[in-house]
């Protein structure tokens, strides 16, 4: 199907590293490196945030961040997720904030700039 091999690209392009995983920084510096498009860090937050909360709750937990990254990569491993949200997770509540998480793309953004 055309669209897995869009998708298979995309996500050969994304692995920066060779690894045969798509971390969030190297997501977040494809992103910024569109040439088409300037992205500043809060469209960026922004438009990354509606994807993992689409019922516009403000808070992601676990299996929500789960069922997001396997919409977008089936075989996206568990255990990643489970560190992602390690990362974001500032106060561990346990859930992420959309606060928490502008911080946390923020900082990567300005560390790929």
């Amino acid at each position: 199907l055309a669209e897995d091999q869009d998708t298979d690209l995309l996500f050969q392009v994304m692995d920066a590293d060779g690894g045969g995983t798509v971390d969030f920084e190297e997501f977040i510096a494809v992103m910024c490196q569109e040439k088409n498009r300037k992205l500043d860090a809060k469209t960026l937050a922004d438009t990354i945030w509606g994807l993992f909360d689409p019922k516009r709750t403000g808070r992601i937990y676990i299996e929500e961040m789960k069922k997001s990254l396997q919409r977008f990569r089936p075989r996206y491993d568990s255990d990643g997720a489970v560190q992602f949200m390690h990362d974001i997770d500032i106060d561990r509540r346990g859930y992420v904030t959309r606060g928490e998480f502008e911080l946390y793309v923020n900082r990567i953004v300005f560390s790929v700039q």
